[in-house]
């Protein structure tokens, strides 16, 4: 087991702390959304919209957007059959909420972070890293924190809390493929810690892995879809020195200066230089986040590696060579690997502290790699309170859901506004009906949708 694992403490008040503390920050990061109620793109246009329309199992089990969601799938048919429709965009919100306190909860259990301290700083780190406007507030990116789930229930005592561990497991393979990226690694810490509880935690995400492989496939050949070209290398190492290193650690204002400067006309001329410089800093930050990694024990070099291969997989797929991705919505690409190395350092942090200045010699020579770890969770946190703050000046509200439920039932032609703002609005019938629908009928990667 992990070295970290035998001088694990349980600090049960300690962690209700700092779980109540998580609740507290997410409702005040955002109090307009929890208690008016917030409903963001395809969880409107499609998750609702198509359990408004289709019969409830037929919802329940229809893939979307070219993957299946189940929580996704859940929250909207509960939204559309379950509740008024006045309550849909309230129950939507915190049901977003709820995703990302279970991922509070599963690190705060998690045996690699021991004292009250390293508790905190891992969920602090959860919470903050940057970008959390474009994922937070949405049931259809439940898969973005469950996957963090994936990722640290990898890292922690398999033999512990293997009923909890292995649900959760279970709901992050099945919603969306982000968990199922991480895969292999289940199968790889399986194979070399020989143990049955963590066969187990390896054949259930194996087992959700396969069926979602299917579904993209499928959905592939079933819409016609031509493949996106790849994105070239330096392209993507711009993206990630935009929406990894800047973003993380030097607040989004740095991230959007490198995108006017990147994509600026008036600095044509330059544009292969600029880009150079861009891919020779993303180049230098992965080996700085390597190396702390490395240098960081054992459970810091899997957070590391489960990070680069996120990174690799995830942008191979999905980012093709659009600026608008590369400095907007993109930037959930990014996340999974973002969270995974900011724990990491945490991680590495905690190793440092708990097993001595023999731990520091091994962590690193020069010995000033401890000082740079700290530094740059300082920074993560700061960048992290810093997006907090532009969120507040500028919410993702376009109007309130009460009103505009109530004028769509007055006029039910009505479209219902949901956020972002050039989002199209969602169109409802007057009653449900329970109509024979494809399961792509209303995807927005479907081109009748587009």
């Amino acid at each position: 087991m992990v070295p970290i694992a035998k001088t694990t403490r349980h600090h049960g008040a300690g962690d209700w702390l700092i779980l109540l503390i998580s609740l507290v920050f997410l409702f005040v990061r955002s109090p307009r959304a929890l208690l008016h109620g917030f409903v963001f793109a395809e969880e409107g246009t499609v998750y609702l919209r198509y359990a408004w329309d289709a019969p409830v199992v037929r919802a329940l089990l229809a893939p979307h957007q070219s993957y299946y969601s189940l929580y996704a799938n859940v929250c909207g048919v509960i939204a559309a059959r379950g509740l008024p429709l006045e309550l849909a965009a309230l129950f939507l919100a915190w049901s977003a909420i709820a995703v990302q306190l279970l991922m509070v909860y599963v690190v705060l259990r998690c045996e690699a972070f021991v004292t009250f301290r390293q508790k905190a700083l891992a969920v602090a780190v959860c919470l903050l890293t940057v970008p959390t406007i474009n994922v937070a507030f949405s049931t259809i990116n439940a898969q973005f924190f469950l996957a963090i789930c994936t990722a640290v229930i990898l890292i922690s005592d398999a033999g512990r809390m293997r009923v909890l561990r292995a649900a959760v497991l279970v709901l992050a393979g099945l919603t969306g493929v982000v968990s199922c990226i991480l895969t292999p690694f289940a199968i790889w810490f399986a194979f070399r810690e020989r143990s049955r509880a963590r066969a187990v935690q390896a054949a259930l995400l194996t087992a959700c892995t396969i069926p979602q492989w299917m579904v993209v496939v499928h959905m592939s050949h079933v819409q016609a879809r031509t493949l996106t070209p790849h994105s070239s290398l330096p392209f993507l190492l711009g993206a990630y020195l935009v929406n990894g290193p800047l973003f993380q650690f030097f607040t989004r204002w740095s991230g959007n200066l490198e995108c006017r400067v990147l994509l600026s006309p008036l600095l044509g001329q330059w544009s292969k230089a600029l880009w150079a410089v861009s891919e020779a800093a993303a180049v230098v930050a992965l080996a700085i986040s390597g190396g702390l990694m490395l240098r960081g024990g054992r459970v810091a070099r899997r957070l590391g590696a489960m990070a680069i291969f996120s990174l690799a997989v995830g942008l191979s797929g999905a980012l093709p060579r659009n600026e608008f991705l590369m400095c907007d919505s993109g930037a959930r690409y990014f996340f999974l690997c973002n969270q995974l190395l900011g724990l990491g350092l945490v991680a590495a942090y905690s190793q440092t502290r708990i097993l001595g200045a023999a731990a520091v010699s091994r962590w690193t020579a020069p010995k000033a790699a401890p000082l740079l770890g700290s530094l740059l969770l300082a920074c993560l946190v700061i960048s992290g309170v810093a997006d907090v703050l532009v969120l507040w000046q500028h919410p993702p509200y376009v109007a309130d859901w009460g009103s505009e439920v109530a004028h769509w039932r007055a006029d039910s032609a009505h479209p219902i506004r949901i956020a972002p703002e050039f989002w199209k609005g969602l169109v409802l019938t007057p009653e449900h009906r329970s109509a024979d629908l494809p399961s792509y009928v209303y995807d927005s990667n479907t081109p009748a949708q587009k």
